[in-house]
């Protein structure tokens, strides 16, 4: 007669217990993982028309919530991580009102590939571990169970560290959606969305363009590049964005408040500006 044996086969119970022990952490991460990675990439991207956002948001997290860790590493590498010199993809809405907001974090192209390999090597354990354990390890011998152990105590370790640089991409996110907050809340962006034109005069970006050439001007002219490094330090709330203008170059053309143009230096060439004199009428 055949002697039916447990799961593990003959397995004395510390030993057993250890295993499944290990086994059912590294089990818990990776869903932790999982259930992260579902988050950025429900919530990195919203587009459509204003008045069913908050059903589309709904609908991807039901969506995503649904999809493997296959699956979700390849919309990470293709949508929310870009390399750098990558042409992302326009929002072009076809009704009016519409909204889009779709967020990226852009990687040097060596850390990209990277991340890409990191992505497949967590989705490749994950499906050793959940299909192929037993496979692969013979537990009835002590050798087996001894290096079945050594084999968890790893793959703990490699989806500790990928959690860890997972939340790190997922705080990034949660910080550009805060700045993003905060730009929508400028008196500047609700001038432009209500009155449809931004007030160059009396904006937070001429402000900081007007302070930053009264510290670093030099013969009345100062070095754009300069500016906007002293912007961010003093002004990080200003940004080109909140104008329509995607550079601090724009914004200075655009104001029609400064005169913009190139010297040669060196071996290339440098954009300065200065204010425009301000004549007054006297009574």
């Amino acid at each position: 007669m055949t002697k039916v044996t447990g799961i593990f086969g003959y397995l004395p119970g510390p030993q057993q217990n250890e295993i499944q022990r290990l086994y059912g952490q590294c089990l818990l991460h990776l869903q932790a993982y999982e259930r992260l990675m579902k988050a950025i990439v429900a919530e990195h991207r919203l587009i459509g028309e204003t008045d069913e956002l908050e059903a589309i948001r709904g609908n991807q997290a039901a969506e995503t919530g649904r999809k493997t860790l296959g699956i979700l590493a390849g919309e990470m590498t293709s949508s929310f991580l870009l390399p750098e010199g990558s042409e992302p993809e326009s929002f072009r809405p076809e009704n009016l009102p519409s909204f889009g907001l779709h967020m990226r974090l852009i990687l040097p192209r060596e850390a990209f590939e990277q991340a890409e390999m990191d992505l497949r090597e967590v989705v490749a354990l994950r499906n050793r571990l959940v299909h192929h354990f037993l496979e692969e390890h013979e537990l009835v011998t002590p050798d087996g169970r001894l290096k079945a152990q050594e084999c968890l105590l790893k793959a703990q370790d490699r989806v500790e560290q990928a959690f860890e640089e997972l939340r790190g991409w997922a705080v990034a996110l949660n910080d550009s959606k805060k700045a993003l907050a905060e730009l929508l809340s400028s008196p500047d962006v609700l001038d432009l969305v209500t009155e449809g034109e931004s007030s160059w005069e009396n904006s937070e970006a001429v402000k900081a363009l007007r302070q930053a050439a009264a510290e670093l001007s030099v013969g009345g002219w100062t070095e754009v590049s300069a500016a906007v490094g002293w912007i961010g330090a003093h002004f990080p709330n200003a940004r080109p964005a909140a104008y329509g203008c995607r550079t601090w170059r724009q914004v200075i053309h655009e104001s029609g408040l400064f005169e913009l143009k190139a010297r040669s230096i060196q071996a290339g060439r440098r954009r300065f500006y200065r204010p425009r004199t301000r004549l007054v009428a006297e009574p």
